[in-house]
């Protein structure tokens, strides 16, 4: 029988500025969101694209909030596309491996 615990956690590691966080990988409710929210970047879809910077950054391990002030302040338009484009990346990349 499969064990669903026995499957490993991996972190995405991001740093902004002096700050180090490790990113858990999203529930498949949260990945839904996180791609719809996204579906299609320009200035009409700048609060999704904040919203979900917001989510992916907010499931970390040390539970530190990342606040919306954060996001628009310290973070600039291709920052918030590569944070959100790279998590993708890993999440998709994870799922295919066999743990």
């Amino acid at each position: 029988m499969f064990d669903v615990s026995s499957v490993t956690k991996r972190y995405f590691d991001i740093k902004m500025k002096d700050l180090v966080l490790q990113l858990e990988a999203p529930s498949l409710s949260t990945m839904k969101k996180i791609l719809y929210l996204t579906r299609e970047i320009n200035e009409s879809a700048m609060e999704d694209l904040e919203e979900a910077v917001g989510i992916i950054l907010n499931k970390n391990t040390a539970k530190y909030e990342i606040s919306k002030e954060m996001i628009n302040d310290e973070l600039d338009f291709d920052q918030l596309k590569a944070i959100v484009l790279r998590f993708l990346q890993w999440v998709l990349t994870n799922k295919q491996s066999p743990n």
